[in-house]
């Protein structure tokens, strides 16, 4: 994917653009299972802002990707890291950690 010069301007300028429909229904449905996992076995980091009963409804968690494979074939193997560059206009891009934000339904 090749971004228009005017979203790589935006970004430079205002720090943050749009992007939709960047991630096929292929990605999703991988990450999918990635999160299914993620909230069966949770790291140490996780934190729960909200629950009923022993019913978790509201959680974070993160630095899973070494862990968790969809996620990690994700951030590497999908069009984001080359999206991520062309926005910073950069040779390479610098994985800190992924955030996983998980809220039910309701």
């Amino acid at each position: 994917m090749i971004l228009n010069k005017n979203l790589v301007n935006d970004y430079k300028n205002d720090g943050v653009v749009v992007l939709r429909k960047i991630v096929t229904d292929q990605w999703l449905e991988q990450l999918s299972i990635g999160i299914k996992k993620n909230f069966e076995n949770p790291s140490q980091y996780k934190c729960v802002y909200e629950q009923k009963e022993t019913k978790e409804l509201f959680f974070d968690d993160y630095c899973n990707w070494k862990r968790i494979k969809e996620y990690k074939n994700f951030l590497f193997h999908s069009n984001i890291p080359i999206i991520a560059a062309q926005l910073m206009q950069s040779q390479k891009v610098n994985l800190f950690h992924e955030h996983v934000l998980i809220k039910e339904p309701g």
